[in-house]
């Protein structure tokens, strides 16, 4: 395990008021312990356009404030006394956020988009989805617990001029129904790898629809192209030349040829994609009236023009019209299933003020945990996270989970008495007693308690309110 840095704050991280001070806490760590740092050189830049640096030793304390609704960003490197920067030594990339439920929408969305992608689903709608290609698939090793499962190399057929959808389906190997899992690729022009989810038919999607089973390098080599892809500003004038056109008509065939596959039980179908797979998956998700949940991680595209309003920038294309039908906060106006979205507070790939825009327009059921500590592909040893659940009825105004009597999916019966927070960590923890045996009491993290589960081949709630 690499040497890190472990960073706290006073409160949770995305619940500070403007104007009120942001205090973290930033020590050294070596597996799990402290261990000493002299020389450190950190950083912080907020989204109220403050800038800081300076140098510390091992434990410090940084502090600031936000002047409005936004985040900041802390970075924190590590040297020697030669003024070398450590390489065995993480990066810490961190942050947190002010009045975040605040945090606004920097672009509009077009007065013609429902009649755009209107015209979209009309063409997906009458178009002969069908399977151009399905070979048996036998690369790679499934886990355990799949060793069963059928694997085939796909090609979906897709209207117009636009390539063929390709994946990889997978299925347990007998003749039971079964829910769905629609699986979107991210950035790259890599193949997609085979999926495998026990319990699951799922099918995965390539971005561009090309042939799946080429490495790495015979596909950078093969569509040199399109590396990068996307960032034409000219293509990006226009929603109908920009390269996100064909890629979310393939996204939405591929969709409906997976609700064709005979094993689905028609009840379950999970959108799940991270990164630029979390763009297509809402955008799916937004258009596809049989899902049931749409599952996210570190969404990309959010709220293109949010660093033309002041916002720190990500790596993202620049903002033009043409986009706005594709931004993935404009989907996630639309998306009706209830939300789950995962993000890091030190990404800024995907800047979580446009992560929080996202959030915040989403008019179903949701949910978001911030991980503090993180980047778009980096993990820290010591992570935290921090969770925001919004319009479901058994979360109050202050988003608390409602005192009353809920059941388990299991069948148990119990009682929520009250929410608290970990003195340690800020984790929000449901705290509540079974009503059976001895009554015994027990605490769950609030995102645990409110999230959505798939068994029993069926998706429902951990816990369901049946009462005061």
């Amino acid at each position: 395990m690499s040497k890190y840095f472990k960073v706290e704050t006073d409160q949770s991280p995305i619940g500070y008021h403007c104007g009120e001070k942001i205090r973290f806490h930033v020590s050294a760590r070596e597996n799990c312990m402290d261990t000493e740092m002299k020389y450190v050189r950190w950083t912080l830049e907020g989204d109220d356009g403050k800038k800081s640096r300076g140098s510390a030793k091992c434990p410090f304390t940084v502090e600031t404030t936000l002047d409005r609704p936004g985040y900041v960003h802390l970075i924190c490197r590590a040297y020697n006394e030669d003024n070398q920067e450590l390489a065995d030594f993480d990066v810490l990339e961190a942050g947190a956020g002010a009045e975040i439920e605040k945090i606004p929408y920097c672009s509009e969305i077009p007065a013609d988009y429902d009649e755009f992608w209107g015209e979209i689903e009309t063409l997906v709608a009458n178009h002969d989805t069908r399977a151009v290609k399905k070979e048996p698939y036998f690369g790679g090793k499934p886990p355990v617990g799949c060793e069963d499962y059928l694997c085939y190399d796909m090609e979906i057929s897709t209207p117009g001029d636009t390539k063929n959808a390709t994946g990889y389906l997978t299925m347990p190997n007998d003749d039971k129904k079964y829910p769905l899992w629609v699986v979107y690729w991210g950035y790259g022009i890599d193949s997609p790898q085979p999926l495998y989810r026990k319990g699951f038919i799922t099918l995965v999607i390539s971005a561009h629809g090309l042939e799946n089973g080429l490495t790495h390098f015979d596909h950078y080599d093969k569509y040199r192209a399109l590396d990068p892809y996307g960032f034409d500003e000219k293509e990006n004038a226009d929603p109908k030349t920009a390269y996100w056109y064909g890629m979310m008509l393939r996204d939405l065939c591929a969709a409906k040829y997976a609700k064709s596959v005979s094993m689905w039980d028609r009840q379950v179908m999970v959108i799940h994609g991270g990164s630029q797979g979390a763009l297509q998956a809402t955008t799916v998700a937004a258009h596809e009236k049989d899902a049931t949940l749409l599952d996210i991680y570190v969404p990309w595209f959010c709220d293109l023009n949010a660093e033309n309003e002041g916002y720190l920038a990500g790596w993202r294309p620049k903002h033009t019209k043409g986009l706005d039908y594709y931004d993935t906060v404009a989907a996630g106006s639309r998306v009706k299933c209830p939300v789950r979205i995962e993000a890091y507070l030190g990404d800024y790939c995907c800047p979580p003020t446009t992560i929080t825009a996202l959030y915040n327009t989403i008019p179903a059921q949701k949910q978001i945990t911030f991980y503090q500590a993180g980047t778009h592909g980096y993990r820290a040893p010591e992570r935290e996270g921090y969770t925001l659940i919004g319009n479901q009825p058994e979360v109050d105004e202050k988003g608390d989970v409602r005192p009353g009597k809920y059941r388990h999916y299991k069948g148990g019966e119990y009682e929520v008495l009250f929410t608290a927070r970990d003195s340690e960590t800020n984790e929000e923890r449901v705290v509540y007693r079974a009503l059976y045996g001895d009554g015994e009491i027990f605490c769950r993290p609030k995102c645990m308690w409110c999230e959505y589960v798939v068994s029993d081949e069926k998706q429902q709630k951990r816990f369901t309110f049946i009462g005061e």
